[in-house]
This record gives structure tokens, sequence and C-alpha cells, in this order.
């Protein structure tokens, strides 16, 4: 389902130009206009340019322009017609594997949705969607074309005191043309139907259960369960128990990839290695409970606690095929299965009408079900704070940090990458003049360090650099 998140023109009135500019190569500039047309028509338009070096260690530049629109039209007060579209041409640096880590490319995409909805009552809405998708990046080394069409099609209706039920029914199709496939094109049908009934137990008790049917040309069917408890302890404290089964289906590149890398120059032109899809695998299928407390104490203090247990089989990730000697031989395999558990806390407090402060961290362990190691490339701690100041003389002071604590990654090539842990810090001083229709804006991020690496992913290490702009923005309206 194409998904465009746009605020809705018949409620927001806005109009505005920004722009940025900066070291690490930055210039970004964005328009954007929402309103009203007529009594029945209003439609928003955004557009942009964006160019920025990237992080260093990998070919991450990129240089890309934007438009997207929405128009809505209402027929009545019951039924509403919308039109969403994107248009976009990009440049960048593609990392695409081991063998081909920079690849700079150009590419074109284009998205479209048409969407209905109908409010038939007051207890049921409808709504039935038509979308298209397109993408088309060329390069030297990878030349690749996707089409997507799809529909969808949702009720929801409450048959009785205290049950609001939804159903719906979901088909896209995706064909790709690929010189990096074999063959090079390959296609993949889906259908899914859900239904999900949302009833209240008590005042206090309500229980959410769903199901959802999932056909798709690399795997077949699948049956996606899932339930919700959410009780009112008393009033303002809140639990949240939910349990829920998820599938994840594999690529067209990991199903048929097939990427060679030939002996270097003066030898002769020999496949030396290879990265090849591999269709037998199977989905990666993960079991989630998840149990939650959220509350607000002495009337200003916000808190959310979050525990989670997920349950994964047949983690997909990238292995030496050692059926092959010659050449040598990466595909991806169904490797392991693995338990990921943590807790998340989450604190939001007001400490004056101007200055606000929320702090949240995250435990967590991911590790293999058979030797209880540690899955590559997950820290076990991070925490990440902000303090926000907003005083009426339109001057604002925001600081953000965050902690990311160390791990390895180990790529199926090569020595492990370690990362340590690191802090990030990000600040943006902002002025708003002229009846705050213009704002002034200074922003550093990644301020305690020049560079540091922050992810590896077998292809490069991609280092985050220290980056500090100015912004300058105006409001029409």
């Amino acid at each position: 389902m194409i998904n465009i998140i746009t605020k809705d023109p018949e409620r927001y009135n806005e109009s505005f130009v920004t722009a940025r500019a900066g070291t690490l190569q930055l210039w970004q500039g964005r328009f954007r206009y929402s309103g009203r047309l007529t009594e029945r028509l209003s439609a928003s338009f955004t557009g942009g340019y964006h160019e920025y070096e990237g992080a260093s260690g990998a070919n991450d530049f990129h240089e890309i322009s934007k438009l997207s629109g929405r128009v809505k039209y209402r027929f009545s007060d019951d039924s509403v017609l919308h039109f969403f579209t994107i248009l976009g041409k990009a440049e960048r640096g593609i990392p695409l594997s081991v063998f081909t880590p920079s690849i700079d490319s150009e590419g074109d995409y284009d998205h479209q949705a048409l969407r209905w909805e109908k409010t038939i009552s007051r207890t049921s809405r409808f709504h039935l969607q038509v979308f298209r998708k397109y993408y088309d990046i060329d390069s030297d080394e990878l030349d690749t074309e996707e089409q997507e069409y799809g529909v969808e099609l949702q009720h929801s209706f409450s048959p009785g005191t205290g049950h609001q039920l939804v159903w719906g029914l979901h088909y896209y199709r995706v064909y790709v043309d690929s010189s990096y496939l074999r063959p090079t094109t390959d296609h993949d049908n889906t259908f899914s139907c859900f239904l999900q009934d949302e009833f209240r137990l008590s005042d206090t008790l309500k229980f959410i259960a769903g199901l959802n049917f999932e056909n798709n040309s690399f795997t077949g069917s699948s049956l996606s369960p899932r339930a919700c408890l959410l009780y009112e302890l008393y009033p303002g404290h809140h639990l949240r128990f939910s349990f829920a089964r998820a599938f994840q289906t594999p690529s067209f590149a990991k199903d048929s990839l097939l990427l060679t890398k030939e002996l270097p120059s003066p030898l002769p032109p020999i496949t030396a290695a290879a990265l090849v899809g591999n269709r037998g695998l199977d989905t990666e299928d993960m079991i989630a409970y998840e149990l939650g407390y959220r509350t607000v104490l002495f009337d200003r203090l916000g808190l959310n606690v979050e525990l989670y247990y997920n349950d994964i089989d047949d983690v997909v990730t990238e292995v030496l095929d050692h059926r092959f000697m010659w050449p040598l031989r990466i595909t991806w395999d169904n490797v392991y299965n693995a338990i990921a558990k943590g807790v998340e806390v989450a604190v939001d407090l007001p400490v004056t009408s101007w200055w606000k402060l929320h702090v949240n961290y995250t435990y967590q362990e991911v590790e293999k079900k058979r030797d209880n190691r540690d899955v590559p490339g997950t820290p076990r701690h991070k925490i990440n704070l902000s303090s926000s100041v907003t005083f009426e003389n339109g001057f604002s002071f925001d600081v953000r940090a965050h902690y990311v604590d160390d791990t390895t990654w180990r790529p199926v090539l090569g020595e492990p990458v370690r990362v340590d842990d690191y802090v990030r810090l990000d600040i943006r001083i902002a002025q708003k003049l002229l009846n705050d229709r213009l704002e002034l804006a200074l922003v550093g991020q990644n301020l305690t360090d020049k560079t540091h690496p922050e992810t590896s992913d077998g292809t490069a290490t991609y280092n985050a650099h220290k980056l500090i702009y100015g912004q300058v923005t105006w409001h029409f309206k």
C-alpha cells in the first residue's frame, strides 16, 4: 500500500519556503502550500532539493529532487475523494554488495494513489484505494526497473454494542526487470485479507483480536494472529498486553540475485567470486509478546514502560556456500533462531510552560537460541535525552543527546568490525521574527566527535561526521 504522509489540506492552511546550507556539502531547499481552493476542493503541494555528502567510509552521497501533492475533493459530508502523488529524481551512491561497495546511480520514481472514503453511518466507514509505484535505477553495474500496482478495500462497522469490527482485502502485483537478477525479470503477486474485532468487556477492560491471511509468490500462504488486552487499573493508570505473529518474506535480491567479481587485470577475466540468491529461503517467523504500563504521575510526569519478548525463527543472513570451492560463493540462508528481549522506559517532564524534558532508555538482549551468543550489530544499551526551551519572544533552544552501547558486526568476509560506544550531541538555536513569519536557525549535529562509526553492514562501515548548518524559513501565512 502506498503510504504518503501529508497534512490534511482541508484542515491546515499554510505556505512556507525554507533553505539550509552547511558543512559536508549540505544544500537543501523546500516549499509547501496547503489550503482550501474552493468550498469542496483543497490541496497541498510540497517540493524540494536535497544534496548531502553522507557518511564517510561508504559511498553514501545523494542529490534528490522531489515533488509531492495531495488533492482532496468532498462530494458531500460523508463522501471524500483523495489523490496523492510523489515524483522524484535522485543521484546517489549505493553500497550494493561486498563486491561492489561503490556504485554511482541515477534514479527516477513516481507514486500515485486514488482513495475514496465513504461514511455509511455513525459507526460504519468504508474506503477503497488503488495505487501505483514505479522505480528506475541506472548505473554502470546496475539497471533496475520496478513497477507495483495494487488495490485495497477496508470496512469498519459496529455489529452491536461494545463491538467494532474491521475487515479488509489487499492485492498487489510487483514486476521487476533488473540486470542483477537471474532471470532478469520476476514478479510477485500478493493477496491478503484480515479481520479485527475490538470489543469492550467492561468500562475498564478492552480486548482486540485480529487475524491476517497472506499468500505471496515467494513462500506461499501464512496466517498472522494478533491480540491485545487494555486494562485501566484506576483512572490515569493503563496496562497493555499484546501478542502477535508476523512473517518477513524474502526480497527479490535474496531470492534470485546474481553478482560476480572477476579477477583483477592483468589476470584473465575469470569469475573469482559470486553473490547468489537462494530460491529455497523460508520466511522469517516472529512471535512477539509485549507488556506496557502508562501513567501520569504528580499531574505532570508522563511515564511509559514497555517490556517485550520476541521469538524469531529462520533468520536470513549472508553465508559462505561451502558446496562450491571455485568461484567463492556467497548466498543467503535461514541460518539461526533468535530471542530478542528488553525493556523501554520513557519519561516526559514539562518543567515549566516554556521548558520540556524527555528521556528514554532501552535495554535489549538479542541472542541466538543455539549458543546464547549475541546477534551481531545489536547494542544492549541506548539512551536519549532531550531538552526543549521556547520563550514567548520566539527564541528557542533545543538540545538532544544520544548514547549507544558498543557492538560488533561480523561480515561474511573479512574480520569482525567493532563499533565502540558513542555519545552524539545535537543542538538547535532559533529565533522567530516579524510576527513569527521569519525563523533563523543554527544547528549542530554530532558535536561531541569530529567523526565516529555508527553502523557496519558487511559492505561498508558508516562514519557520522560533525555537521553544522544554518536554516532560514519564511511563512507566508
